[in-house]
This record gives structure tokens, C-alpha cells and sequence, in this order.
């Protein structure tokens, strides 16, 4: 028994050696070691190995880029990113990965025939990556004739690709191809990473077309950013909400959808913004509770959706609740569009008036305006601007002259002087003088400090002398003293 106790363990023994044996054979088989890696920088990197290795040199967000293959090839390629504090097969960690976009593009040949091709994308993913830490890039399906770089770069968005469709109507040969079909790529922006507040959001990244955009920075971001231009070539907006330090925003011509709440919540949105000719669709509440006071919308057949414009949250007097809100209208919104246009029946649906910008180009301009009254003192204006096209007339308002109403001899020697107040005065100065010239011999003044009616005494004078009188007004500006004109000249015979 002992025998066969003996040579059982040798079995046993014999094939847990080899069973181990095979195992750390297979693990060596995928191991590979530190040096298999070859460290690339940032930029564009050639690619001749499978195995990468790149170390940022300061913390942010990256895209790593890996070239398209050729097209009407059978296999896709792509890379994982992994990173392992100490070398070891089971210490990776996947940080992103990402594979190219096989899709078949279609078009029309000379012969007005419809074709198509298979066509790969690159592969490419955003991640954060942190300064001093090693990254390894894997790359699979692993060709050197079909992939030619990988690109590593700072980013300030991540995106994804989305396809561009085309309506193809051909007669050809008899013979009529209508449909819609894929016809290119795009990319879609989901999220702004980057750190400026005044924002360019591009027309392409990485070659490809920008046709959507979901903004959608990070809520730090959204309290810091003050201007954002969106490029030419952009279709589709959305993810500006409550960006409250918004003050500009300039939307691109190709522009045609803007989405329900894009830019609900920017309070710093004021004034006036003209959405462009090719906005067909406008969703709910997409400028919801900004500072707007008008909008101008180019496009008569636009679909408008609920509290788009004209329209905040205010708070609710009847409770005494300060977080309780309501929706109010925005005091003397307006909206300028095409007669009969759909904005203008949302205008006239939401109670706010309306008006065409035809009607400026006609000359008949809806001015409002506003007057600076003419005072003794000084001219008035009358300013009137059109609330549509700006247009502006000026008009002065020439000063205000009063009169003496009476100046009278009613007692021996002396004589009344009486005139009416004037708006901003602190006083009078009465001139008088025996001498139609006002000569200085003959000329004394007296100052009256009163803002009410003249109704002044003058004694000592010569009885049966003619004299000659006049008023003006006079007030303050700070310590300078400020003049009307003399009123017309009075004459009077004293008793």
C-alpha cells in the first residue's frame, strides 16, 4: 500500500508541475515586458509599433488619434489606453479605448449612377490624463501598411462622429434614384473641456465637419464664460443654459436648428439677437428667463416653440416662500419679423407686439421717442430710434425765452417788476438804467434769490425819468453760476 501511496503522489505531484508549468508558460506568452513599449511625445507619431508609451507633461484633457485605414478593407482598428502604477500584467488599469467608424458613403459617378464605397474613420478617444503618469497605448488589428500615425494632442472638447445626409435624386438612364443617404461624416461636440471664457467653437476638429454642438461646460465654466462664437458650417445648438455670464453670442448662417432650452437661464443675454434665415425649428423655452428685450427672427415659416422668447421667472409675491417662482412676461418685449410670419402669430398669441423690418426699408419706421425739454437755461433734444433698424433722427429744441409780465410805477420814485418762475432757476437779476444801451454809468442790478414768481419793489429812483428793464434768470452748476438770456427790454416813467 505504501508502494502505491508513494507512486500516487508521484503522479499527482508530476502533474500539478506540469499544469503549472503550462500556466506560467501562457502568462508569459501575453506578458510583455516594460521595454516592449516605445515612448512617443505629443504631436504626430509614426506609427512602426503596437506597443506605445506616453508620459503628458502637464494634467488635462487629451485626444489620441489613430489613422484610418484604407478603405474597402475588411477589419477595423483601434487601441486601448491603460495605465499601471508598478509593471505588472494584472496592475493595468483601463483609463479609454477607442475604435474606428466603418461605414459605407454613397454618391453619384459621372454617369449619374449611385455608388458607394466602405470607408473606415479614424479611431480616436478624449480622456484626462495627469502629468508625470505613464500611459500605455495597445494598439489592435495592427497593420503597418493600412495605419500611418497616432496623434496625441490637448483637447477642449469631446465629440463623436456623426453622418451627414444627403437628399440624391438622378435620372439616369431612364431611370429615377430617390432617397436619402449617408454621404460623409461629421462630428457631434458633447462637452467643452477647455478653460477660456471668451469661446471659438470650430467649424472641423481632426478633419471632420463640426454639425452639432451640446456645449455643455462644466458648472465652473458656465459662471466664468462671457462670449461664445459659433462657427460657419454648424447645423444644431444646445447645453448653453445657465451660462450667467453670457454676454455675447454670435450664431453662424448654416445654423437651422437651435434646441428646447439651449440658452434658458442667461441672465446676462441682453438686449436684441437676430436668429438667421436658415433657423427653421426653435425649441421650447430656448431663451427662457435671459435679458433679452427683442428678438429678430429672418425666417417667416420658423416653428417656434412654447416661452421661447419673451419670458422669466420672477418671484412669487403672493407667498412669502423666496424660492417660489413664477413665469412673468418680459416688459415691452417685441419681436421683428416677415409679415404674417409665424413669429409674428407667436407674437400676437403671447401679447406682444410686432413688427416688420420691410417697413423700415420703406421708410415708415415705428420710432419711439424721447425728449430732453428746452429750458431758459438751455436747448432741448428730442431723440427718436427706430426699435426695428435703429435708425435715429435728432432734433434740437431751442431755449425757452420768458418775459417780463409787467413792471409798473405805482409809488413815487420807485417801480414793481413782476415775472413768471422758470424751471431749474435759483434766482433773478434785474437790470435797470435810465440809458436804452445799458450803459455802466447808468446801470444797476440787483439779484433776487428765489425759485417763485418776481414780484419786485425798486425804490430811489428819479421821479419823472424814463428807465429802461430787464430780467434774466441765473442757477447753479456746482460753484459756477449759469445764465438765461435777458428778456426783452421794458420801458417805464416813474412818478
Amino acid at each position: 500500500m505504501n508502494i502505491i501511496f508513494k507512486k500516487s503522489l508521484s503522479v499527482i505531484f508530476a502533474l500539478l508541475m506540469a499544469l503549472t508549468s503550462l500556466t506560467i508558460g501562457t502568462a508569459s506568452a501575453f506578458a510583455q515586458s516594460k521595454s516592449d513599449y516605445k515612448a512617443i511625445n505629443s504631436g504626430q507619431t509614426k506609427v512602426t509599433n503596437e506597443y506605445l508609451l506616453f508620459t503628458p507633461e502637464r494634467t488635462g484633457y487629451y485626444d489620441i488619434i489613430l489613422s484610418d485605414k484604407k478603405d474597402n478593407v475588411e477589419q477595423s482598428n483601434g487601441f486601448m489606453v491603460k495605465k499601471a502604477n508598478d509593471y505588472n500584467e494584472n496592475s493595468f488599469t483601463k483609463v479609454d479605448s477607442g475604435d474606428s467608424r466603418r461605414e459605407k458613403i454613397y454618391s453619384v459617378d459621372a454617369n449619374k449612377n449611385l455608388v458607394s464605397k466602405v470607408q473606415y474613420f479614424p479611431a480616436f478617444t478624449t480622456t484626462k490624463l495627469y502629468a508625470g503618469e505613464p500611459y500605455y497605448i495597445e494598439l489592435y488589428s495592427f497593420d503597418s501598411n493600412d495605419l500611418t500615425t497616432l496623434t496625441v494632442k490637448s483637447a477642449e472638447f469631446t465629440y463623436n462622429y456623426s453622418n451627414i445626409y444627403s437628399d440624391l435624386t438622378y435620372n439616369s438612364n431612364g431611370k429615377l434614384i430617390t432617397g436619402t443617404y449617408i454621404t460623409g461624416m461629421a462630428v457631434r461636440i458633447n462637452k467643452y473641456l477647455g478653460t477660456s471664457t471668451e469661446v471659438v467653437i470650430p467649424s472641423s476638429l481632426n478633419g471632420f465637419p463640426v454639425n452639432d454642438v451640446n456645449f455643455d461646460a462644466s458648472e465652473v465654466m458656465k459662471k466664468r464664460i462671457t462670449s461664445v462664437k459659433i462657427s460657419e458650417g454648424i447645423e444644431m445648438i444646445d447645453g448653453f443654459n445657465y451660462m450667467y455670464s453670457l454676454k455675447q453670442i454670435s450664431l453662424p448662417s448654416t445654423l437651422k436648428s437651435i434646441l428646447s432650452g439651449a440658452f434658458t437661464g442667461d441672465h446676462a443675454l441682453t438686449g436684441s439677437i437676430t436668429i438667421p434665415a436658415g433657423v427653421t425649428s426653435i425649441g421650447k423655452r430656448a431663451f427662457y428667463d435671459t435679458s433679452l428685450t427683442s428678438v429678430r427672427i429672418l425666417n417667416a415659416k420658423a416653428i417656434i416653440g412654447d416661452y421661447a422668447f419673451g419670458y422669466k421667472l420672477a418671484l412669487n409675491e403672493a407667498t412669502p416662500d423666496p424660492t417660489d417662482t413664477i413665469t412673468v412676461k418680459v416688459s415691452d418685449f417685441f419681436i421683428i419679423a416677415p409679415k404674417n410670419s409665424t413669429a409674428q402669430f407667436y407674437a400676437k398669441n403671447n401679447g406682444f407686439k410686432s413688427y416688420d423690418y420691410a417697413d423700415c426699408q420703406a421708410g415708415n419706421h415705428p420710432y419711439k421717442a424721447t425728449t430732453i425739454a428746452a429750458t431758459v437755461f438751455a436747448n432741448g433734444k428730442e431723440t427718436k430710434i427706430c426699435p426695428v433698424c435703429n435708425s435715429t433722427v435728432v432734433k434740437t429744441l431751442k431755449k425757452k425765452t420768458f418775459k417780463i409780465s409787467s413792471v409798473k410805477s405805482s409809488r413815487k420814485k420807485s417801480i414793481v417788476v413782476k415775472a413768471p418762475a422758470q424751471k431749474q432757476m435759483k434766482g433773478y437779476q434785474i437790470q435797470y438804467s435810465t440809458s436804452k444801451s445799458f450803459s455802466k454809468k447808468s446801470t444797476k442790478t440787483v439779484k433776487i434769490a428765489t425759485t417763485k414768481n418776481l414780484n419786485k419793489t425798486i425804490k430811489g429812483l428819479k421821479s419823472g425819468k424814463k428807465y429802461y428793464v430787464r430780467v434774466r434768470a441765473y442757477k447753479t452748476s456746482g460753484k459756477k453760476t449759469v445764465y438765461s438770456s435777458y428778456t426783452a427790454v421794458k420801458t417805464v416813467k416813474v412818478k
